[in-house]
């Protein structure tokens, strides 16, 4: 996982693009290779002087008490969060202001798009 990410950081590098996102994992299976490759992801992007940001998706950035533990354990500064309060209604039906609030300090991108309610559940 390390060598992939790295090598979308390159290609990000080499097209100029000045943000990174990542999604997060599905499986708590996951939780701990997705802190270790994205620790290494946030320092290699900073010498790269590419910006590294967790997109909340469901899963494990579905709320702010996901998100506040993904920082936690990669604890890199090049490593925020491009907030998507769409995503946290469309993914846990939860109130984007109320869970924007514990956060908000690690917020450096927002997104600001349609959604219509939570995902259905069949």
């Amino acid at each position: 996982m390390v060598r992939q990410v790295r090598q979308q950081i390159d290609h990000a590098q080499f097209l100029n693009i000045e943000w990174l996102l990542t999604f997060g994992f599905d499986k708590e299976a996951d939780q701990e290779k997705f802190y270790h490759a994205m620790a290494d992801a946030a320092d290699y992007a900073q010498e790269r002087k590419v910006k590294l940001v967790l997109k909340p998706h469901g899963g494990g950035s579905g709320s702010s008490e996901e998100i506040l533990r993904c920082l936690k354990q990669v604890n890199r500064p090049n490593f925020q969060i491009w907030y998507d309060a769409g995503n946290i209604i469309y993914y846990t039906g939860k109130d984007p202001v109320e869970e924007l609030k514990p956060i908000v300090e690690h917020v450096t991108g927002f997104c600001a798009k349609d959604c219509s309610g939570e995902r259905p559940t069949s």
